[in-house]
């Protein structure tokens, strides 16, 4: 993503005020805002980080604006409702507790271009996050391995 575009952070809960801080930390510039009505200028990428099941954005985006939802299961929905589905994603953000690094998987749905993956990952590689990109499942990655790890510990028991 060039240097000068802009992120949009929309929600107010404890995930939008992490994800404010890790692209501030980084120097890119971004605001997070209560609704998907607050637009304070024209946003090249829109993270939907907020508690409710629905995204309105009440005004147009740019046709090149990247839309990213942190509910991978509403993508589908989201994605029947957008212009430009193609440039639609889902991201899971694993934050640990113990250490400054960050796991974004970026979920990929039915009509995401390649470019905007590719976007998704350089974006999320400037400020220093590792990145994995996958299809909707249950759980997505992190959650099912760590399933199976404590499946195969059970079966020790």
């Amino acid at each position: 993503m060039a240097e000068s575009e802009k992120i949009l952070i929309i929600g107010t809960s404890v995930l939008a005020e992490k994800i404010e801080e890790l692209f501030a930390r980084s120097g890119i510039p971004n605001a997070r805002v209560k609704h998907g009505s607050d637009f304070p200028f024209s946003p090249d990428f829109v993270i939907d980080a907020a508690d409710n099941n629905t995204l309105v954005l009440e005004k147009p985006l740019a046709p090149g604006c990247i839309v990213a939802t942190t509910q991978p299961a509403k993508s589908a929905n989201l994605s029947a409702s957008m212009a430009h589905s193609d440039k639609l994603v889902a991201l899971s953000f694993n934050f640990n507790p113990l250490e400054p690094k960050t796991l974004v998987q970026i979920v990929r749905g039915l009509d995401t271009a390649p470019e905007t993956i590719e976007k998704c990952r350089a974006l999320f590689a400037k400020i220093g996050l590792t990145t994995a990109v996958t299809v909707y499942v249950p759980g997505l990655i992190v959650d099912r391995v760590m399933a199976s790890m404590i499946n195969e510990a059970a079966i020790m028991l």
